[in-house]
């Protein structure tokens, strides 16, 4: 592998490049804005700031919701119907994988909702949910010699995914139900 016009040829110093390139293209960067753009950022910030109000209310408030409404217990139908969704990808530094999951006993299947209630209910995301593996993927038709040839993917935890699938389809739900979503909300 080339970098800055010298031969890389030592792993370790292969993946150091990869780990500060990765950092440096990662990294928050200023930049000036036009007055119209400031307006606007700052009505998104005061839009967002209300929001995160009446969840902050919500969050810190004992749950005085439906039995099937946002603070509710996660329940096997969510459990299913998540798993069902969960894509087949590579597993994190767990070693988890997906096909492990779908096909947990009953009895599994229950442990496995009542480890993700109390992680819900405590909101105490457990540390190792955290950990990825960073994997460079060569991108199509590039040379492989040259580290701008290849893309960073993040190797995570099923676990965590499928809790995050189930928090997520869970405050969508509330969110739209409840009309707080910004119009001009965008992403991928």
């Amino acid at each position: 592998m080339e970098v800055n016009s010298q031969l890389i040829t030592s792993s370790q110093k292969k993946a150091d490049q990869f780990a500060k390139m990765y950092k440096e293209v990662s990294e928050v960067r200023h930049q000036k804005l036009s007055l119209a753009d400031s307006v606007e950022l700052s009505e998104n910030i005061n839009r967002d700031r209300q929001y995160l109000r009446i969840v902050g209310r919500v969050a810190n408030s004992e749950c005085s919701c439906s039995p099937d409404g946002y603070c509710a217990p996660f329940n096997k139908k969510e459990l299913d119907a998540s798993l069902a969704q969960l894509k087949n990808t590579s597993p994190g530094v767990d070693q988890i994988h997906k096909k492990l999951l779908t096909h947990l006993p009953p009895s599994g299947k229950m442990a496995l909702l009542t480890l993700f209630n109390r992680v819900y209910k405590s909101g105490q995301y457990p540390a190792a949910w955290r950990k990825g593996t960073i994997i460079p993927i060569l991108k199509t038709g590039k040379d492989p010699a040259f580290m701008s040839s290849y893309r960073p993917i993040q190797l995570t935890s099923c676990l965590s995914k499928l809790f995050e699938m189930l928090v997520k389809v869970r405050m969508n739900y509330w969110l739209e139900s409840e009309k707080l979503l910004n119009p001009k909300q965008a992403g991928f």
